[in-house]
């Protein structure tokens, strides 16, 4: 695919398409967007503004871990 087409492309329009569930969260694992398969996955409550940990009853990284990086990321 040619960079020309990529830039045209909104990356927010791609994750949507996308069958895997995607979400990104602040620095504070609050949930900012999702796809709608993550609304899948995650349920019929409200989604936005809801940690992942209270979502997914999970134990998420100590915030200075991951934000000691000029960028991070984390895959759950």
């Amino acid at each position: 695919m040619s960079d020309d087409l990529l830039r045209r492309i909104n990356a927010a329009d791609l994750f949507e398409i996308q069958n895997t569930g995607i979400a990104l969260a602040d620095k504070n694992f609050k949930v900012t967007w999702f796809n709608k398969s993550f609304k899948k996955t995650a349920g019929t409550g409200r989604i936005k503004g809801i940690s992942l940990s209270s979502l997914f009853n999970i134990t998420l990284p100590n915030e200075n871990e991951v934000t000691s990086g000029s960028k991070s990321i984390v895959v759950l």
